[in-house]
């Protein structure tokens, strides 16, 4: 069963001193599951980026609002390819610099937090942040979810 997720935004009196907190932009059909999903962590995920100074700050040191970086974040079911290559080995894909996340259909099983880790580090690399082994220079993946862990509260 597949879903088609509203674009826009909903209110919320749980992010900070903001009266409307963004919700995730969907591109095409997504699972009912991985929405679900993605909405809950999209939202706390917005939350820490606006309560946590330390949150904000991995977006400013590249350069980015944090939450601009995932009020533009084009989020769409990874495809059936997809899901059979980088699937295999991530829970979601997103090349630097670009908006574009794919969340594969293995995203739906993360607890809120962890998948409010995911929507974090994708939007860091949207945000320019690079990782191992496409930068022999960047941080591993493992690196990048610690660095978002301790930072975010997560």
């Amino acid at each position: 069963m597949t879903a088609v997720l509203v674009l826009g935004a909903v209110r919320s009196a749980a992010v900070g001193n903001s009266s409307v907190a963004p919700s995730p932009r969907v591109s095409g059909k997504m699972s009912t599951r991985v929405g679900a999903k993605l909405e809950s962590a999209f939202a706390l995920a917005a939350r820490q980026v606006d309560s946590r100074p330390a949150c904000r700050e991995l977006f400013t040191r590249l350069g980015c609002d944090g939450m601009s970086q995932l009020s533009t974040t084009l989020y769409y079911q990874a495809s059936p390819e997809r899901e059979r290559g980088i699937c295999r080995r991530a829970l979601a894909s997103t090349h630097v610099g670009s908006p574009a996340t794919s969340l594969c259909s293995r995203y739906d099983s993360l607890t809120d937090t962890e998948a409010a880790m995911v929507v974090l580090h994708e939007a860091l690399h949207w945000s320019g942040l690079t990782e191992r082994p496409m930068d022999p220079n960047g941080m591993s993946a493992n690196d990048i979810n610690e660095m978002v862990r301790e930072a975010c509260g997560l």
